[in-house]
């Protein structure tokens, strides 16, 4: 059996964990992509209420405190997500190197499981 988990098969389970790691910082590309554009939309939504408001500059700035506000916890969301991605991906290839044949196992049934839906 030690020779059916050989280093071959270490090296395809690091192989599929680098393949997870690129999608992870994908899905996290897209996440920033999609704050960003929301930061963006805020930014032009506020910029039409200050065009829209009377010229009152109590107003302007408590509307301008909002959306500073707002656009802080966007960006503390998005790295709050940046972190998660990282730390999974980290406690991912910890838990594959401690133990490649779980991790090989677990792989083949997950693509048992796409296989089938696939088929389907």
């Amino acid at each position: 059996m030690g020779a059916w988990f050989g280093s071959s098969r270490r090296v395809d389970v690091m192989d599929e964990i680098d393949a997870i790691r690129s999608e992870l910082g994908s899905i996290t590309n897209r996440i920033s992509r999609v704050a960003g554009t929301a930061g963006d939309n805020l930014r032009s939504n506020v910029e039409q209420l200050r065009g829209n408001m009377p010229s009152t500059g109590e107003a302007q700035d408590r509307l301008s405190r909002v959306a500073r506000d707002a656009l802080g916890h966007s960006r503390e969301w998005i790295g709050s997500a940046e972190d998660h991605v990282s730390d999974g991906w980290q406690q991912a290839r910890g838990s594959v190197e401690r133990n490649p044949a779980l991790a090989l196992a677990f792989a083949a049934g997950i693509g048992f499981l796409i296989g089938l839906t696939v088929r389907r």
